[in-house]
Formats: C-alpha cells, sequence, structure tokens
C-alpha cells in the first residue's frame, strides 16, 4: 500500500528553539490632570484614541487579511499543484503530516523564516501528506498560526513527487526541483539553506 512506503525520517539533534518574549502589560495608567482642568475621564478617551491610532499605524499591512484566512487545507488536483509550484518562481514545498510529530515540531521554524524571506521572494507552500483529508492538518496550523498556504491532493503527490520519508522540503526554481532536503534540523540550518537557495538564483 502507499501509505507503507512513507517513513518518519529521525529528527537530527537541533537546539533549543527561539526564545519567546512576554510582553508586559499596563492595567493602569496614573493621570494628573493639570492646569488644563481636564477631567480624568476626557484625558483617558483622549490617551485610548492615542494609543489605539499608534497601534493602526505600526500593524504590517495584510495582517488582519492573513487572519480571515481561518488556516484552512485546500484541496487542489495534482495539475493545480504543478501550476501553483511552477508560477511561484523560487519555492519551498513543505512536505508534512499530522501524524508526523518531527514535521510539526519543525513549523515553528519554517513560519519564522517564511516571514524573514517572503520579502526577499521566497515563495512557502505547505504540502499535506494526511490520509484523512485536509482537515485533519488544520488545528494544528491554527494552534501555530501558520500563514503560508497548505494544500492537499490525497496520494497523487506521492508518487508525483517522489516522497518517501517526511520530514521533506523541497525546493522549486521555475517548477523544476532543484533540491531536497530530508529529516527536522534547526532554524538555523533551514536559513542556511534558504539563504544559499535565494542567493544561487
Amino acid at each position: 500500500m502507499v501509505r507503507r512506503r512513507i517513513e518518519k525520517v529521525k529528527p537530527l539533534k537541533a537546539p533549543d528553539g527561539p526564545s519567546v518574549v512576554d510582553c508586559k502589560r499596563y492595567d493602569q495608567i496614573s493621570y494628573s490632570s493639570g492646569r488644563c482642568g481636564m477631567t480624568r475621564g476626557h484625558a483617558t478617551k483622549i490617551l485610548s484614541a492615542f494609543l489605539l491610532l499608534l497601534f493602526f499605524l505600526w500593524v504590517p499591512t495584510g495582517l488582519f487579511a492573513n487572519d480571515r484566512r481561518h488556516y484552512k487545507v485546500q484541496t487542489v488536483s495534482i495539475e493545480k499543484m504543478d501550476a501553483i509550484i511552477r508560477t511561484a518562481g523560487d519555492c519551498l514545498v513543505v512536505v508534512m503530516a499530522a501524524w508526523c510529530h518531527p514535521c510539526i515540531e519543525e513549523l515553528p521554524a519554517l513560519k519564522a523564516l517564511n516571514q524573514k524571506y517572503a520579502r526577499e521572494g521566497l515563495r512557502m507552500v505547505g504540502l499535506s501528506l494526511d490520509y484523512g483529508g485536509p482537515q485533519e492538518m488544520e488545528p494544528l496550523l491554527k494552534a501555530q498560526q501558520i500563514r503560508f498556504p497548505v494544500y492537499w491532493t490525497g496520494e497523487a503527490a506521492i508518487e508525483k513527487y517522489a516522497i518517501t520519508k517526511i520530514p521533506l522540503l523541497i525546493f522549486f526554481r521555475d517548477g523544476r526541483a532543484v533540491q531536497r532536503l530530508q529529516g527536522q534540523r534547526s532554524q538555523a540550518a533551514l536559513e542556511k539553506e534558504i539563504r544559499r537557495f535565494l542567493d544561487d538564483s
């Protein structure tokens, strides 16, 4: 059967992931009215409006649009998947499955690298191999807030892209596979390969 041909690669030893920065929350703001005679209520409203304005000026363009995507895995034909890869230019296909623990552990690093290198022309897309259908991967994408698109083609992709083991990254340039990486890697190791791929384009 097809599913017997896919194995999980034993993860390579990787260093600890990036540290998490906790944001401080200011629950109370004291205000002294001064000579202007402004009431505390008016001052609070003005301060809130000012902070809201700063927030919208700071938020990157398209952030809210990304939040509306609902982290859905799109079902496409293998022909459509080929077309997506072919028209993406410098494309990194992340082959994954919900039952593959190394794949899931690697997602935060890939998420960070996608955000960093998308501006340099890297197009990262996911390819789900879940036997239960596209819905298997969706809760994990939502939990980790993965914003690059993920597709599901059924078993057609296994033969088309000669997939035997996962995690697997396939680098495509104008539709042609130029590099394959099997096994879980640290964020630093992944970034080194992505940087090399982009520099060679």
